[in-house]
């Protein structure tokens, strides 16, 4: 049974960047916790926006 190659370089090397950036913005978050003068709502809003357009540009291929 041939699965043919879904992880094919480029694809794969621009989906590892997008994810490496909603991890550093995670972190972020993590490290702006404690700082109870920072809302971080938005960031919030703005990760989950960054996962569903990675999960789409994933499912393209």
């Amino acid at each position: 049974m041939n699965n043919g190659n879904c992880d094919f370089s480029p694809m794969k090397q621009m989906l590892k960047e997008d994810l490496r950036q909603v991890i550093s913005a995670l972190q972020d978050n993590l490290e702006a916790m404690g700082d109870e003068n920072y809302c971080l709502l938005g960031n919030f809003e703005k990760i989950k926006d960054k996962f569903i357009y990675i999960d789409m540009k994933a499912a393209t291929f």
